[in-house]
């Protein structure tokens, strides 16, 4: 039985690895093939990726959100934003721009 769904961007700077992690952790594996590009119906939204959890005999559906870089509508992403439950945040440590980016 579904209990919860949760709403999360994939944020950081391009080429530090937003989608292979989004993938990963959707899949409970990695792999280095790029994925298959889907029509999600949402502009706003360059890929998402979706797994159910099962936490503490509870289980939850997780949508990993990436976010296009170059969205035009700010108000648009605002709310992008605002209607997720959480973030995930990921950058390069040997990059100092993917850091800043953050």
């Amino acid at each position: 039985m579904l209990h919860h769904r949760y709403d999360i961007l994939v944020l950081g700077a391009p080429g530090v690895g937003r989608k292979s992690l989004a993938k990963q952790i959707s899949n409970y594996h990695f792999d280095d093939q790029t994925p298959p590009k889907h029509d999600w119906g949402d502009p706003l939204f360059e890929d998402k990726f979706r797994t159910q959890l099962t936490v503490d005999e509870l289980t939850s559906m997780l949508d990993l959100g990436i976010l296009h870089q170059n969205y035009e509508f700010p108000s648009m992403i605002d709310q992008a934003y605002h209607r997720s439950h959480g973030f995930m945040l990921v950058f390069s440590p040997d990059s100092p721009t993917s850091i800043e980016t953050m």
